[in-house]
C-alpha cells in the first residue's frame, strides 16, 4: 500500500475508549480534530474501543467517535483503521457509518520509499498459544456472524462477561509470553520485505532499533492511553513517539 501523499503521518492504538473514560474519549476526538486540520493520514492500530459489541450499539462514547470520525474524514483525513483483539467485531458498517477505510490484519505501508509494516501486535504474540487459538475462534467468520445475530442486550452482557474472563487470565500469564516474539516479529518484516514494523497491544511504548543478516530494522511500539496516549508522528522521514497531549499543546 502505497501512502496517502500527506506531509504528515499519525499513527495511534490502544485508547480503549469506553463510558468509563471521558477524559480519554475527549482527548482523542480533539487529537482526530487537530489532525484533520492539518490533512494528515490517520492509521488506527486497533483497541481503539475497550470492546465492540456492533455497529447497533450507538450508546456513548461509540456515537461521539464514529461522528468525530466522519466529520474528520469530511473535513479531508485519510483515516485507516486495523481491528485489535478488543474491536475486531468492527465490520464494513463502521467504514459506511464514517468513511474509515478498513485495512487487513497485516498492511505493507510505504512513505518517501520506506517499508512499513502495520498491525495490531496481538499476532506477533506466539509464545502465548491458548490466546492464538481463541483469536482464531472467535475471529471464524462464521462465529462472529453468530454472535453479531444475537440481540445487542445479549451481545453486551457476554461483552462485559468476556471482559472480566480476559482480566483475569492477564493477570495470570507471565509477561514474557504476553509479549511479542522475536522470530514471529523476523519472518513478518522478512515476508513483507519491510524495513520497519509498526503495532500496539503489548502498550510498551518504545522505539527499537536492530539488525537481521546485515540489515538495519526498526520495531516501533505505540503505548496504549491509560498511561503515556502516545502517538506516533512521521513527518519529513522523522519518526517520532510523542503523546497526544504534546500535539495539541504545540498546535495552540
Amino acid at each position: 500500500m502505497a501512502g496517502s501523499g500527506a506531509n504528515l503521518y499519525a499513527f495511534i492504538s490502544d485508547t480503549h475508549l469506553s463510558d468509563n473514560s471521558k477524559e480519554k474519549v475527549e482527548l482523542f476526538i480533539a487529537t482526530v480534530k487537530l489532525l484533520a486540520k492539518k490533512q494528515g493520514a490517520i492509521y488506527l492500530l486497533g483497541d481503539i474501543f475497550d470492546f465492540w459489541a456492533g455497529g447497533d450499539d450507538l450508546k456513548y462514547p461509540q456515537k461521539d467517535v464514529l461522528l468525530a470520525l466522519k466529520n474528520a474524514v469530511e473535513a479531508g483525513a485519510k483515516i485507516f483503521l486495523i481491528t485489535g483483539n478488543r474491536d475486531f467485531l468492527i465490520s464494513n458498517e463502521f467504514s459506511i457509518q464514517t468513511g474509515v477505510q478498513i485495512l487487513p490484519e497485516l498492511c505493507p505501508l510505504t512513505i518517501n520509499d520506506n517499508k512499513y509494516l502495520l498491525t495490531h501486535g496481538d499476532l506477533l504474540c506466539t509464545k502465548d498459544v491458548s490466546y492464538q487459538i481463541f483469536r482464531k475462534i472467535v475471529r471464524n467468520f462464521f462465529v462472529k456472524w453468530l454472535f453479531l445475530s444475537l440481540p445487542l442486550k445479549l451481545r453486551s452482557t457476554l461483552v462485559s462477561q468476556t471482559k472480566k474472563r480476559t482480566r483475569k487470565s492477564v493477570n495470570k500469564k507471565e509477561m514474557d509470553i504476553m509479549d511479542v516474539d522475536r522470530q514471529a516479529v523476523l519472518d513478518l518484516m522478512s515476508e513483507y520485505k519491510a524495513t520497519c514494523l509498526i503495532h500496539g497491544h503489548t502498550h510498551h511504548a518504545g522505539i527499537h532499533n536492530f539488525s537481521d543478516r546485515n540489515q538495519k530494522l526498526t520495531r516501533i511500539v505505540l503505548g496504549d492511553w491509560d498511561g503515556c496516549c502516545s502517538i506516533l508522528i512521521i513527518e519529513e522521514n522523522r519518526e517520532q513517539l510523542i503523546t497526544a497531549h504534546t500535539l495539541i499543546n504545540s498546535s495552540s
